[in-house]
């Protein structure tokens, strides 16, 4: 009985582990565009108008602190999703029956399929908006996809699989490098 708890414990703890790892990641980019959308709807956030006439001027102080603040937050939090959901999805499915490695290849096409359907309208349903109704209203809606994905993931957190590790992280790190050398 102690065994069993001792690994429900640590299984429930990676679960969480896991669950706040994507939740930071998709918090940080919250975060990020939420400071764009800032930047891009108050006046005085933005740089100067240009026109022919005159050269435009480099932001610059506290509104490129500002910008790359945002930029750099998106980023961390796309970078920190997009390696983290594959794995945590294929975890989802048994890979020792055939049904669960047929349910992980389905994952895995809708997955696919989702990222592409996304780019699609991030470069013209997304682009169109911020070319005639303003690049506010392009983060806007950016910003209120990502707050509405929050309460989704986490609706199922409750049923999320995750496997133990069976030996140390460090090794396979360790394998990873040692294959790359030989």
């Amino acid at each position: 009985m102690y065994n069993i708890l001792i690994v429900h414990t640590y299984h429930v703890a990676q679960l969480l582990f896991m669950t706040k790892g994507i939740g930071t990641c998709v918090c940080s980019m919250l975060q990020g565009l939420i400071v764009l959308t800032v930047q891009a709807r108050v006046p005085s956030l933005k740089p100067p108008a240009c026109d022919a006439s005159t050269p435009c001027n480099e932001v610059s102080g506290g509104k490129a602190a500002m910008l790359f603040a945002g930029l750099y937050l998106v980023a961390l939090g796309v970078g920190g999703i997009k390696g983290s959901l594959p794995s945590h999805g294929a975890e989802q499915f048994d890979d020792n029956t055939p049904s669960g490695r047929k349910k992980r290849s389905t994952f895995f096409n809708y997955f696919v399929f989702c990222l592409s359907f996304g780019a699609l309208i991030a470069v013209t349903f997304v682009v169109w908006v911020e070319d005639n109704k303003g690049w506010e209203w392009g983060f806007g809606i950016s910003t209120i996809t990502i707050f509405v994905s929050i309460p989704v993931f986490l609706a199922g957190s409750t049923t999320y699989r995750s496997k133990i590790p069976s030996r140390s992280p460090l090794t396979t790190i360790l394998k990873v490098i040692t294959s790359n050398n030989y």
